[in-house]
């Protein structure tokens, strides 16, 4: 691994609070990020706040022919030369079990191929990369390149059909990304409706128990036991909510004339997924 130091950030300036001389107030990237250098894989090693405001960020990345230099300075943000990888941006990262990571790396090696895994101790995920016949000078990839990673996703796929596996090209490297398995957002939805106009209002909570704290009491006679039961049974999303979820069916709780419930509404609870 090679390191650089880049000066000042590559930012949006209009989505970054600045100070009444300008400077900012805040990174563009944290410690940790993954990102890439003129292509090249790499990450955030190090986040510091310079005279005048700038941020100053220490950056690892893989070089193979000696085109990138150890050391480079930039003062502008207009040769884009580090990116956040596409796929990590506001996404919970869900790690790798240490024992699978092992296997996968073992049968990476076993199909003999001629990309690299760019960090082998990473259990957020492994990557793959080559540039073998990419084109540099115009920084297009090359099929080959496309092929094989092709070949080791299906491999992969076959292997560990549960991982997420996705071919990514960037400049004139290839990418392949090997990640677990997504784990499912769930969010809960306490709805109130006029049964003749079908009017009312909603809420979502994150939990169920942050839902049965605030509603619990609302309407009477509920058996929230069985609703919990109920709602954890839920495999099926049918209705798009076009808010980036998806929202089971219904489960009604409180019916107007119900005992208990004198307020002159139906009440719902449903479950809420991210969408796919």
């Amino acid at each position: 691994m090679k390191h650089v130091k880049l000066y000042e950030q590559f930012i949006d300036e209009a989505s970054v609070r600045t100070d009444k001389y300008g400077n900012h107030l805040e990174p563009q990237f944290k410690k940790g990020d993954k990102i890439t250098y003129h292509g090249a894989p790499g990450k955030i090693d190090g986040v510091n706040k310079g005279h005048g405001g700038k941020y100053t960020y220490d950056v690892s990345y893989k070089a193979h022919d000696g085109k990138l230099s150890g050391y480079q300075t930039f003062v502008d943000n207009k040769s884009d030369q580090i990116e956040l990888l596409e796929g990590f941006i506001n996404e919970a990262s869900v790690s790798l079990d240490k024992s699978l990571h092992a296997k996968i790396l073992k049968f990476i090696d076993s199909i003999k191929t001629y990309m690299d895994v760019y960090d082998e101790d990473d259990l957020e995920e492994i990557m793959l990369n080559t540039r073998e016949n990419g084109d540099v000078g115009s920084e297009t990839t090359g099929r080959e390149d496309i092929k094989e990673a092709q070949r080791v996703q299906k491999l992969i796929k076959k292997k560990f059909p549960d991982l997420i596996v996705s071919i990514e090209e960037v400049d004139e490297w290839v990418h392949l990304n090997i990640q677990a398995p997504k784990v499912p957002v769930y969010k809960y939805r306490y709805r109130k409706a006029d049964p003749k106009t079908g009017q009312g209002f909603s809420e979502t909570f994150n939990t169920f128990d942050e839902m049965l704290k605030k509603r619990k009491t609302f309407v009477e006679g509920v058996d929230w036991k069985d609703v919990k039961k109920k709602l954890d049974k839920i495999t099926d999303y049918p209705e798009n909510e076009y808010d980036g979820t998806q929202a089971s069916d219904k489960i009604v709780i409180s019916k107007v004339g119900d005992e208990g419930n004198d307020w002159g509404y139906d009440f719902y609870v449903y479950k809420l997924k991210e969408e796919d």
